[in-house]
């Protein structure tokens, strides 16, 4: 039961850590084709 509910609070946070990322990255990229341009 512990268990469980462990690993569906792990995959919330793995969620918003992921889309954390990928803002970063999208931000990244933005400020590379800024410089490019």
């Amino acid at each position: 039961m512990l268990k469980a509910i462990h690993s569906q609070e792990n995959k919330g946070e793995s969620l918003k850590k992921a889309n954390f990322v990928v803002e970063r990255l999208t931000e990244m990229k933005l400020k590379e084709a800024a410089k490019v341009v």
